[in-house]
């Protein structure tokens, strides 16, 4: 009791650095734009609807975490959405974990220090790091500090313990884990009814969770788990090496890598992992049986949470989205860090002070680990930068790594990135899309036309690459510009939300002289995107061409008060504002012309050209 508030203490330390990070990986699709999470659900949709919210493209992901919904909603109530409030969250639930993780070791008759150890191994060891740092990982965090509470309190009340298990599963499914520690349990004591009791819970959950998801799941691409294209032996290398993956992420504390998919070859029999997966597996079982025999509570209950954990995540029982995740391995190494503070417990008493001293050199040699998925995780950019780095075979974690350079502006190094991963993966549709987009921001328009082709020939699902290469098609002189009307057509059909489609659509029917139509497009893209930098500037320069000044001074406004940290439109607006005050005081409209001067003034105040213009136009009409 004296250092119940230590564990806690060292996971805010451990983790002090992410409370104000932003959003990053799949925090937009799963936080921001979930009709459950931001208030356009009801909260009790939580329990009719996916995880997701029932969105289109959402089917292959099909999870039901009521609980975890409800927390995420309260974080978004509590600061309107900002980030910060879903952090401290995570924050708050590792705390909780890792102290209700030393109750339960002391509970299980663990030593004082001993339980104070393991507290703080979940408190700072970098395998629970991603489940913190990842707002997504919340799940994780509640459904395994519920089902540890759950297991705290079957020792006493075993009906109330697996009432606490069964709401685990309403956070996230992997949390079954922990009542199927509460069945082995049971039938290590030979007490039916509540194996039987674990059971049915189990099931009663299952049935519910098909029934609100409809039973119909969409099917899982390649793409995202490169085990769906496996079969046989080599399906079960890459299951044993996911296995190995996993304990190799708790023996040796090390940053977690976020993008395990296409172009990373988990089948491949040479590799360490598949080795020290196939040993762990055998070493487990092994410990298993021992216990089982002995009686050994303690131990049957942290075994059965790995042991059911690795078997679940090694992808042979059932295809997971994601092959490998560092958030999934939170009930892993809960189990692993128990299974290892008993066997310490029993060493003798001379040996302990010495184990001691090794468990603390090991948590020192990660806690580097932790502060590296810190840092990593406090945007997309430094995220898939690691992500680079760690894993380089992994096509969409490059990929995406790419994609932040070609935001930066770094068009020849995302170039670079992109060409590795196709060199390992030729056909990966996001590389190709890409790829595409870093040439043509280079000006090689050209060499992006033929690679933007086959970007929308080999694209799973229609959208970003249509787009792409209607951007292309819209000032592609040696196209028909009908034949670019209807490649922009086709893309806003496939991607109706994204503005660039409709802009590049109204610059293709400009070139087409088909001035009408561009108009009207125009004037519906505007309304529709009043926000869109891309397609507001292309509006007014389409205005500049035809001649139209006076309309394109307020869309250009408009680009200032979106963007108003791009000084460029703020410069772009005053010369318009001089232009067209230069214009209207030869018409002798000196009235109208001083007000765009002095617009112009406030905007770019002591600039010699503004201040010239004022004193000529603005003076004489002074009173």
């Amino acid at each position: 009791r004296r250092h119940l508030a230590v564990p806690a203490l060292v996971a805010v330390l451990s983790y002090w650095g992410i409370w104000n990070a932003g959003f990053c990986f799949d925090d937009p699709m799963a936080i921001v734009n979930n009709p459950l999470v931001n208030g356009e659900a009801g909260w009790l949709d939580a329990f009719t609807s996916t995880f997701w919210g029932d969105r289109p493209g959402f089917e292959h992901l099909q999870s039901w975490r009521p609980l975890t919904v409800l927390d995420l909603r309260i974080d978004h109530v509590a600061s309107g959405g900002a980030p910060w409030s879903f952090h401290v969250g995570n924050l708050v639930l590792v705390a909780m974990l890792a102290t209700a993780t030393m109750l339960l070791a002391s509970a299980a008759g663990l030593g004082g220090t001993t339980a104070l150890v393991v507290g703080v191994i979940v408190a700072a060891h970098p395998v629970f790091s991603e489940a913190v740092v990842s707002n997504v990982g919340k799940g994780d965090l509640l459904g395994a500090l519920i089902g540890v509470l759950g297991l705290l309190l079957a020792g006493r009340w075993f009906a109330v313990g697996l009432a606490v298990c069964a709401c685990a599963l309403l956070a996230k499914e992997s949390a079954v884990v922990f009542a199927l520690a509460l069945g082995a349990l049971a039938l290590s004591e030979r007490r039916w009814g509540r194996a039987v009791a674990v059971g049915l819970i189990i099931s009663l959950w299952y049935g519910v969770r098909v029934l609100v998801l409809d039973g119909d799941a969409g099917s899982i691409s390649p793409i995202d788990n490169p085990l769906v294209e496996l079969e046989g032996g080599p399906r079960v290398v890459a299951g044993l090496a996911i296995m190995g993956r996993y304990l190799s992420w708790w023996l040796a504390p090390q940053p977690i890598a976020p993008d395990y998919a296409m172009g990373v070859n988990l089948a491949d029999s040479s590799h360490a992992a598949v080795w020290l997966g196939a040993g762990g597996l055998l070493v487990l079982a092994a410990l298993y049986v021992q216990a089982w025999r002995r009686g050994d509570r303690p131990l049957i209950g942290a075994l059965t949470v790995v042991g059911a954990s690795l078997v679940l995540l090694s992808n042979l029982v059932m295809t997971l989205p994601t092959p490998l995740a560092g958030r999934l391995a939170v009930p892993v190494g809960l189990g692993l860090t128990f299974a290892a503070a008993l066997g310490a417990s029993r060493l003798v008493a001379r040996r302990r002070p010495i184990l001691l001293g090794m468990t603390l050199v090991w948590l020192i040699a990660g806690a580097p680990a932790t502060s590296a998925m810190v840092a990593a995780w406090q945007s997309d950019a430094s995220l898939f930068a690691m992500s680079a780095e760690r894993l380089p075979d992994s096509a969409r974690g490059r990929t995406n790594h790419a994609k932040q350079l070609i935001g930066a502006g770094a068009f020849a190094e995302a170039e670079s990135h992109l060409r590795a991963v196709l060199a390992r993966t030729p056909d990966y549709p996001l590389a190709v899309q890409n790829l595409s987009v870093a040439l043509a921001r280079q000006g090689r328009r050209e060499d992006a036309w033929p690679i933007a082709i086959r970007a929308v020939e080999g694209e799973p699902r229609p959208g970003r690459a249509r787009a792409n290469l209607c951007d292309l098609a819209a000032d592609r002189e040696t196209l028909e510009a009908d034949e670019a009307v209807k490649l922009c057509r086709e893309a806003i059909e496939a991607l109706p939300e994204a503005p660039e489609p409709t802009a590049n659509l109204a610059r293709a029917l400009s070139r087409g002289m088909r001035f009408e139509e561009a108009e009207a497009v125009w004037t519906h893209g505007v309304d529709r995107f009043p926000t869109s930098v891309f397609l507001l500037g292309h509006r007014v320069s389409f205005l500049l061409n035809r001649g139209r000044l006076a309309a394109g001074i307020p869309i250009q406004r408009r680009l200032v008060e979106v963007a108003p940290s791009d000084p460029q439109h703020r410069r772009n607006l005053v010369a318009l504002l001089l232009q067209h005050a230069s214009q209207l005081a030869r018409r002798d409209r000196a009235t109208e012309a001083c007000g765009l001067a002095r617009e112009a003034g406030d905007l770019a105040p002591g600039a010699p050209p503004v201040e010239a213009l004022i004193r000529r136009i603005c003076e004489p009409v002074s009173p």
